[in-house]
C-alpha cells in the first residue's frame, strides 16, 4: 500500500495500466491522443483488464465529443491542462509549477529526477507519467520502481 496518493497520466497502453494498477495508483489518466471516438475500443480494452482505479480522460472541456466518449467508456472524470474535473466538471486539482494542488494538499509532478523521501514528505501525493512501450508488452519501469518502493516503505 502506498503512503501517499498517486496519479498516473499519459497512460496509452495496457503495459502502463497494469504496472500502475499493481503499484496501486489512485487515478489513471488516459493519453490525450486517445480522446477521440475511434479510441473508445482501446480505452474499453484497457479498462477491462484493470480494477480499483479512478479512470480519467485528458482533454479540454470544449473537446468535440467529450461527453459522448465519457458516457461510452463509463468514465465520469475528465482532465484539462489546468485541472482535473469530476462529474459536471467540478474542479478538484489545479496544476502549478511542478505540482498539482487540491483542497487537501499538494501533489508533486515527477519529472526526470526522482525525488528523495524528504522531498516527498512535503506532498500529499505524486503524479507520474506513462508513455510508449519499447516493444508491445515490454517496458522498463526501473526508475518508477525505486520511487514506488520509497512510497511503500514510508
Amino acid at each position: 500500500m502506498l503512503s501517499r496518493k498517486a496519479i498516473a497520466y499519459n497512460v496509452n497502453n495496457l503495459t502502463d495500466a497494469r504496472y500502475f494498477a499493481a503499484r496501486m495508483v489512485d487515478y489513471m489518466v488516459f493519453d490525450p491522443a486517445l480522446l477521440n471516438v475511434d479510441a473508445i475500443p482501446i480505452i474499453k480494452e484497457i479498462q477491462g483488464w484493470i480494477d480499483g482505479v479512478t479512470w480519467v480522460l485528458q482533454g479540454e472541456e470544449e473537446t468535440e465529443g467529450l461527453e459522448f466518449i465519457l458516457s461510452e467508456t463509463g468514465i465520469d472524470t475528465g482532465f484539462s491542462a489546468s485541472s482535473i474535473f469530476l462529474q459536471n466538471f467540478e474542479r478538484i486539482f489545479l496544476i502549478g509549477d511542478g505540482e498539482v494542488r487540491s483542497p487537501t494538499g499538494r501533489f508533486l509532478i515527477v519529472q526526470d529526477d526522482l525525488p528523495s523521501s524528504e522531498v516527498l514528505n512535503d506532498y500529499l501525493g505524486l503524479v507520474v507519467r506513462g508513455g510508449h512501450e519499447e516493444k508491445v508488452g515490454y517496458k522498463s519501469f526501473e526508475d518508477l520502481d525505486r520511487l514506488f518502493d520509497i512510497l511503500e516503505k514510508d
